[in-house]
């Protein structure tokens, strides 16, 4: 039995017409002036009747308050935000 999901089977969110992807790979919003970078420029400006999706892979923050306040600001400004982690090691 297959149960992947086919992308035609994907269903809008009511008043939405179409769904549109962003992503960021290595943030490291640890760093200094990364997470300013994301707040100035990971800032939602489409026409509200577009779905968005935002992908941050890697790297974020190895501190649980930085990562919270990434996901806050990404989740205020996109309608669905996925997040995989990276394989930062603590030396």
């Amino acid at each position: 039995m297959n149960n992947l999901i086919s992308p035609v089977s994907y269903v809008l969110p009511e008043g939405k017409t179409r769904v549109k992807l962003y992503c960021l790979s290595d943030l490291h919003a640890d760093a200094k002036g990364c997470l300013d970078w994301l707040k100035s420029n990971c800032v939602r400006k489409d026409d509200v009747s577009v779905h968005t999706v935002f992908i941050c892979a890697g790297d974020v923050s190895s501190e649980i308050k930085v990562l919270h306040d990434v996901f806050m600001h990404l989740k205020q400004h996109y309608n669905d935000v996925c997040f995989t982690p990276g394989e930062k090691i603590e030396k």
